[in-house]
């Protein structure tokens, strides 16, 4: 058996090793990639300034366990929305579902819902349905894809178009408009802190589904999507995405298998006693959750109940794992796990 010589060998390294720095160099830049996001500001869910807002978290936290980047930048929505199709930014972090914008971008599963509410003055009109819209001025956001079925009903009323949910409230309260149709917990946070005279409907008239999206000319589109899906199961599992909204239990079916999971916050006690005015209520992820859970059929004992990534058959057992101190029982009646103790 002959050998190389040391000239060649020398001379063969000398080749090859260029070639394995370049593609280190080409792996370690496709794992530090940091995706370009955009979306207009829409508070609580996306802020202006350094703070980040709960769906920029939510979003940003995944594809950070998945080994992306990510930077969200806020604008004008519709120069926005346009980048993002065009493939001058890589996506969206927050934004509902149409089919025009399936074909330029690649939906992530949804990771929230926003329950759209009617807000109108103290004194305005009882709105209970999309049907009881008819007649009204009703401030909606310009380029919003509100769904179906309010599509259906705007030759029924007329339109004021705002840029943002806060100026659809603030069109409200002076006048400009007599109902909003906004999230409802941005409807409650703005009546909190700056909406004196206007009230929430407690009856939600269109369920949207929230969803990351990332541009279809981004080569590799399908696997960050695919990567961001994973990494929110993770999220939702351990209780990350309740600490995020800063809510105690959440409720949703993890196994697509028919059994509702209620998911506790976790963390140790600490946790488990934080905020005392949510500690009942349970925050549905999607819609089908929140029929789920509000349906009179359904009952607590078609259900798990997680903990630190730990399935227990009952709250009671969940929050003992914890060592909470409180005693706690699924309400069928009032779709919220009732806590009593410390």
């Amino acid at each position: 058996m002959s050998f190389p010589s040391h000239d060649r060998t020398v001379d063969t390294l000398r080749t090859l090793i260029p070639g394995i720095l370049c593609l280190g160099l080409l792996a370690g830049n496709a794992l530090a990639e940091t995706l370009q996001l955009g979306n207009d500001p829409w508070p609580p869910f996306l802020l202006e300034g350094e703070q980040r807002g709960t769906a920029e978290q939510i979003v940003c936290q995944a594809l950070e366990r998945a080994g992306h980047g990510c930077e969200v930048t806020l604008g004008d929505w519709e120069t926005t929305l346009a980048a993002a199709e065009a493939g001058d930014i890589d996506g969206i972090a927050a934004l509902w579902f149409t089919p025009e914008r399936g074909q330029a971008l690649h939906f992530s599963s949804a990771y929230l819902t926003n329950r759209l509410v009617p807000v109108t003055a103290a004194d305005g009109p009882e709105i209970r349905g999309l049907e009881a819209l008819a007649g009204k001025r009703v401030a909606l956001e310009v380029a919003a894809a509100y769904g179906e079925a309010l599509q259906a009903q705007r030759a029924s009323f007329t339109e004021v178009p705002v840029r943002g949910v806060e100026d659809a409230l603030r069109a409200v309260r002076d006048g400009q408009a007599e109902v909003a149709l906004v999230d409802e917990l941005i409807a409650r946070d703005f009546i909190d802190s700056e909406g004196a005279g206007l009230v929430a409907g407690d009856v939600a008239l269109s369920f949207r589904e929230l969803h990351f999206a990332m541009s279809r000319q981004h080569p590799a589109a399908e696997r960050i999507v695919a990567d961001f899906n994973a990494a929110y199961q993770a999220m939702l599992r351990d209780g990350t995405v309740n600490r995020i909204l800063d809510l105690e239990w959440l409720a949703t079916d993890l196994e697509s298998d028919g059994v509702m999971d209620f998911i506790h916050r976790g963390g140790g006690l600490e946790a488990a006693v934080a905020g005392v005015a949510q500690q009942e209520t349970v925050y549905a992820v999607g819609q089908e959750d929140f029929d789920a859970i509000h349906d009179p059929a359904f009952v607590g004992s078609n259900a798990r109940f997680l903990s630190d990534d730990t399935a227990y058959e009952t709250p009671e057992a969940a929050m003992k794992a914890l060592d909470s101190g409180r005693r706690c029982a699924y309400d069928s009646a009032t779709a919220r796990i009732v806590c009593s103790g410390r």
